[in-house]
């Protein structure tokens, strides 16, 4: 037969301690979004600050990228537009005799 586990009730000054006091009533608080909000500003700011840095970091990956493609697609556009004479052949042929 299983004992129950004995019932953990808080004891009234240590609920007291667990609660906040808060510094803006309610209301004003639902009124403050996080833009208007002083607390956060300075997040705000650098959130959207680190956002920017990383567009732009992101552009320059973006434009080597369509680089190193437009590249590629080159060289794979002279290779089929190069007559079979002019292909080289490299690592060694068939050798005459």
């Amino acid at each position: 037969m299983a004992v129950p586990p004995p019932e953990l009730t808080p004891e009234p000054a240590a609920a007291a301690r667990l609660t906040r006091t808060r510094t803006v009533p309610r209301q004003e608080e639902a009124a403050l979004s996080y833009v208007e909000d002083p607390r956060q500003r300075y997040r705000y700011f650098l959130r959207w600050s680190l956002t920017a840095v990383a567009m732009v970091v992101m552009l320059f990956v973006l434009a080597w990228a369509f680089t190193e493609l437009k590249e590629a697609l080159g060289d794979v556009w002279d290779l089929f537009q190069q007559e079979p004479s002019e292909t080289t052949i490299v690592g060694g042929g068939v050798s005459g005799g």
